[in-house]
């Protein structure tokens, strides 16, 4: 499992390092942000065994980013997920082994 594609508009290199490793097979990568003297790196066997992509994209300006992120704002996009106690942790991988979580899930470590 793992998500369709990762969006990456940081500023900073930390979210590049990590983008892959989110990914479904046939996922995308999508590099929005431009973030000085930061590069991406991926493993060559897994991404090519999995199909994974890597897309540049130098569309739009920081008012599409601002519009994109009322629209998220007013609750014009949906997503489904759960939220779980930490402790829950071992149960929700339980879960997801077997297929059965819907959406995503996000850990209270509170």
């Amino acid at each position: 499992r793992g998500a369709h594609a990762t969006v990456v508009v940081a500023s900073g290199g930390e979210a590049y390092k990590d983008a892959l490793s989110f990914l479904r097979p046939h996922g995308a990568v999508v590099l929005v942000g431009l973030p000085k003297d930061t590069y991406i790196t991926a493993e060559v066997f897994g991404s090519v065994l999995n199909a994974h992509r890597i897309i540049g994209s130098y569309v739009g300006n920081r008012q599409d980013s601002i519009e994109a992120l009322k629209v998220a704002a007013a609750g014009d996009v949906n997503t489904t997920y759960n939220i779980e106690k930490l402790e829950n942790l071992p149960d929700v991988f339980q879960r997801m082994a077997d297929g059965k979580l819907a959406g995503r899930i996000v850990l209270d470590c509170e």
